[in-house]
């Protein structure tokens, strides 16, 4: 059996076992290495989303109708649900639903019990998906910046507010 080895930063508490994770952390946190927007991530792989489905031009556009997306895998479910009809039906109740994450998230929630509890930090809003978090936490967001008289709020292809700096925190349940 192999030991692992542990990677310590010289400059704070951090530790890691992996040599590029602490590569990264010195890099974001240590020497300020900027990016295009003030979005943080926890790993590199997310900020490479992020950067991709942002700030690149590249989108994935559907052959048979109007809509693109940032993401090739939103596309593929797009076609999937509208294009080729197709549902996933759960085995335990009538509901049908146009993706698998959304069929799992049912079967958890419904089914199962499961319940993750997102909390705004503003307000005393709470939600059950951290997307819906996401999404009310653009109303303070906005809030705040117009009253900074800038706007980081845009449009998406779909017509929602869009912001780089939504985050949601996770409360264990109760």
């Amino acid at each position: 059996m192999h030991e692992r080895f542990t990677y310590y930063c010289d400059k704070c508490e951090y530790n890691t076992v992996h040599r590029n994770s602490l590569r990264d952390h010195i890099d974001n946190v240590h020497n300020n290495i900027t990016y295009p927007c003030d979005y943080v991530a926890k790993r590199k792989g997310d900020l490479k989303i992020h950067v991709d489905s942002i700030h690149s031009d590249n989108t994935y556009p559907c052959d048979q109708c109007s809509y693109s997306s940032t993401w090739k895998s939103s596309l593929q479910q797009h076609i999937e649900s509208i294009h080729q009809n197709i549902v996933y039906s759960c085995d335990q109740c009538d509901c049908e639903l146009k993706s698998k994450s959304n069929l799992k998230r049912h079967v958890e929630t419904i089914h199962e019990g499961v319940r993750n509890n997102y909390s705004c930090k503003d307000c005393d809003y709470e939600a059950t998906r951290k997307e819906q978090l996401n999404k009310h936490m653009k109303i303070h967001i906005c809030n705040k910046m117009k009253n900074k008289h800038e706007d980081p709020c845009i449009q998406d292809t779909e017509g929602e507010l869009n912001n780089r700096d939504t985050e949601a925190t996770e409360e264990s349940p109760s």
